[in-house]
Parts: C-alpha cells; sequence; structure tokens
C-alpha cells in the first residue's frame, strides 16, 4: 500500500493474516552475519503477521504501532510503537 495523504491514515489500521497468499505487501529483512562485510537479503510476501496501526495525525506527527512477525527459522518479530513525521501536511 502506498498513500501519500497522510490524513487518510489517521486512525486505521492495516492487518495481514499469516495465512493471506497474494496482494500483501512485501516485507524485506536484511542483516549481517557476524564477520560478513555484505548484508544478507530476504524478501516475505505471504505466511506473515503483521498489525499496523496509526493514531490521529496531530500536525505534522501521525503516531502508530507495529507488530510483525515473519516466517524465518529464527521467528524474527518486531513489536513497537512510532511516531512519523509527516512532510507537508494538509
Amino acid at each position: 500500500m502506498f498513500e501519500n495523504d497522510p490524513t487518510k491514515l489517521s486512525g486505521r489500521t492495516f492487518t495481514v493474516p499469516k495465512r493471506e497468499f497474494g496482494g500483501n505487501p512485501h516485507i524485506w529483512m536484511k542483516w549481517k552475519d557476524e564477520g560478513e562485510n555484505s548484508p544478507k537479503q530476504r524478501c516475505f510476501m505471504d505466511r506473515y503477521a503483521m498489525r499496523l496501526e496509526f493514531g490521529k495525525l496531530s500536525g505534522s506527527t501521525l503516531p502508530g504501532k507495529i507488530y510483525l512477525c515473519v516466517p524465518d527459522m529464527e521467528k524474527s518479530f518486531i513489536a513497537g510503537t512510532f511516531e512519523a513525521q509527516v512532510k507537508g501536511n494538509r
């Protein structure tokens, strides 16, 4: 999903269940193994779970929460809160 108007994200929640196939946002994960100079990467297009919650837009700040769990061997996940600074808010 690509959205240039932050007012359309304000107060919305997006969920991708891990059973869904096709049409999901692509999740790119990059990492460096110890002793390696070049990063490795992997793309997840299905079988992952994500919940992305946006709070109410306040001036040029859009708060949010994210939970993402990908189906790798290490069971990698990220969970937390963030604040996005919006440029050119209408």
